[in-house]
């Protein structure tokens, strides 16, 4: 087994884990409150990529701040959303939503940076929003107006603060390496929530985690953060853009899956029109290509 055919195996296993994510996220919070989650999954991510980037660690001091506002979007405003929106809304759709992330860039650089996109890229975005927009209103066409709309909301709102930090990222990825993004982005992060993780404690009292909780946790710093983008980063040395994008669609697949037999939630015929509305959209629009995958992270 060549280089090649070990990194396709390890980009096969990252998306496996990033699909089964918001269905264990989801188990776990019914043990632990979000932030709380959210503070000791990436504290801990953080600690255990130390000993990869201790040699990458050093950062001008120009670019702290920036180094911090990326953290802020990409981490504390994006994980914290997308735990609340799990809060009041499926697991299944978290990984869908997020997968749109490359139609939102595509759309942010034409209205907001003026730049010019193919007309197969400006149909497929226009295509995958209305995917999430079937999503989104799920919901109240099914149920009539819920929680679940709000969720679903949070989840866009995870997802738009995820691009914000896609733009600002920008230069300091030509800086630095993707360990050194990622450690700072992860320590960072979890200290913008030791704020609403001390507030959780004023609110709900020290927190007992029991088995749920602990296997979120667990699950959450070592395998869906360290884990899976060491496996992503180290596969990215030996495979190109094209490959790389062709596994994006694992993710919705694997939730639901995984969703089904542990939180026991169902498929709607609505999710699946909003889910072909938003593959066969990032498909004609190819924008997946470009699109850096820290959002994962979730």
């Amino acid at each position: 087994m060549n280089n090649k055919h070990i990194a396709i195996l390890a980009l096969v296993i990252a998306n496996i884990v990033w699909g089964a994510t918001s269905p264990i996220m989801k188990w776990a919070l019914a043990d632990l409150q979000p932030f709380t989650m959210a503070f000791l999954r990436f504290f801990l991510a953080a600690f255990i990529l130390l000993p990869f980037a201790r040699k990458q660690l050093f950062i001008q001091k120009k670019d702290i701040f920036n180094l911090a506002i990326m953290a802020l979007f990409g981490v504390s405003l994006s994980i914290g959303l997308f735990l609340l929106a799990l809060t009041t809304t499926e697991s299944i759709n978290a990984p869908l939503i997020g997968s749109s992330t490359p139609i939102f860039v595509v759309i942010i650089s034409i209205f907001f940076l003026h730049e010019k996109a193919k007309v197969r890229t400006i149909a497929g975005s226009i295509l995958g929003l209305l995917g999430i927009i079937v999503i989104l209103l799920n919901p109240i066409l099914e149920k009539g107006l819920d929680s679940s709309l709000i969720g679903n909301l949070l989840l866009i709102a995870s997802t738009l603060t995820g691009v914000v930090h896609l733009f600002i990222s920008k230069k300091l990825r030509n800086t630095y390496s993707p360990i050194t993004l990622t450690f700072y982005s992860f320590l960072f992060g979890s200290l913008f929530f030791v704020p609403l993780f001390i507030g959780d404690i004023v609110t709900s009292g020290i927190p007992t985690i029991g088995m749920q909780g602990f296997i979120g946790i667990t699950f959450g710093a070592l395998i869906a953060s360290a884990m899976a983008h060491f496996f992503f980063y180290w596969s990215e040395k030996y495979l190109n853009p094209a490959d790389v994008s062709i596994f994006a669609y694992i993710p919705p697949v694997v939730a639901v899956l995984v969703a089904i037999p542990l939180l026991h939630e169902k498929v709607s015929e609505l999710f699946l029109i909003g889910a072909l509305l938003v593959f066969v959209g990032l498909y004609i629009a190819e924008a997946h290509k470009k699109y850096h995958p820290l959002h994962h992270s979730r």
